[in-house]
């Protein structure tokens, strides 16, 4: 099912799909190829943040469910150099850095729908050359399916028509209990690894143990955190056939959620900035760790670090990333 779902501030009308399996239900919109809702069946509430009317997504910030890139993450100082060219991106993080693409990065745009089926949807983005700074036109779809076993997934494809960067990520909020905080969760990653980062969250290119850290995830640990998380774990040094990754549980609830990727990193956010300004799904304002955000994807800031897998993608290649998200009762 498709239906309007509101309007951009620049009259663009944007439009919800709606997928079901019989037992998940996913409501996606074709701006910023956001997840808006996700629900299981016999299950009251929502397991993501986000808002029941598209004027909330133009407001709260937070990059709520997007689908985010064409460089998800940081990239220091907004610069970038490919194959002994040099190019100044939108500086939109700090007034210093890139962030997610820029001020209109993917998550910021209206994709098309390029195919629709009960459940299953793509979508399609084409971005210039010279957007945001970054060169190549890039070609983005973006397929979301409800798979048999209860995952939702997301596959993402793109070719580019000259060298370019092409990282992205699925920037959605779990909270499997909807409360109003991740109290009564517990997270497991398999990361031996993390990312030390300056203070503008920009890596400095070491990679450091989690081994007697407030980062080690490697058996289930309760949340919230001891310190703000927003941090790379490196769960391996290159992309992977889709295998498991990270686990998020709520006992109270009776659920988890199996995160799956094909990605060699994980961005663990806790949501430490959000400031909604209206209520979300389930009833509640948005405010720091209302939700975990679990962003599959390259490590941030590759460019600047060729030990870092790499973000550089060529004409005759394919970016191909798969994400999952399973409920298991």
């Amino acid at each position: 099912m498709i239906e309007n779902f509101g309007q951009t501030q620049s009259g663009d009308t944007v439009q919800r799909v709606i997928l079901t399996n019989g037992n998940l239900t996913a409501h996606v919109l074709n701006y910023g190829g956001i997840l808006q809702d996700l629900r299981l069946a016999g299950y009251a509430p929502s397991l993501v943040l986000g808002f029941d009317n598209f004027f909330a997504y133009e407001t709260a910030g937070g990059y709520i469910g997007a689908t985010v890139g064409r460089l998800a993450n940081r990239i220091a100082n907004g610069h970038l150099s490919i194959q002994g060219k040099e190019f100044q991106l939108d500086r939109n993080f700090r007034g210093r850095h890139t962030l997610h693409g820029g001020q209109a990065g993917t998550g910021k745009q209206l994709w098309d729908i390029v195919e629709f089926h009960t459940d299953s949807v793509i979508f399609a983005l084409v971005l210039p050359d010279g957007h945001m700074g970054f060169p190549g036109r890039l070609r983005i779809e973006l397929e979301w399916q409800l798979k048999a076993d209860d995952a939702l997934s997301a596959q993402l494809r793109a070719r580019t028509d000259s060298p370019t960067v092409c990282n992205l990520a699925l920037h959605s909020y779990f909270n499997l209990t909807g409360r109003s905080d991740m109290q009564g969760h517990k997270l497991q990653i398999n990361a031996n690894q993390y990312l030390a980062v300056d203070k503008d969250l920009i890596p400095t290119g070491e990679l450091l143990s989690v081994s007697e850290t407030d980062f080690d995830f490697r058996l289930p640990t309760s949340l919230p955190f001891n310190q703000a998380m927003d941090y790379n774990f490196c769960l391996s040094a290159a992309r992977h056939p889709i295998r498991a990754v990270a686990w998020l549980s709520a006992e109270e609830a009776g659920l988890t959620l199996e995160l799956s990727t094909t990605e060699p990193g994980l961005q663990i956010y806790d949501g430490a900035n959000l400031s909604s300004g209206v209520k979300g799904l389930n009833g509640h304002m948005y405010g720091p760790c209302s939700g975990l955000a679990l962003e599959a994807q390259l490590w941030p800031d590759a460019p600047h670090h060729p030990h870092f897998p790499s973000a550089l993608l060529l004409p005759d290649e394919l970016y191909f990333q798969q994400t999952e998200f399973k409920i298991i009762r």
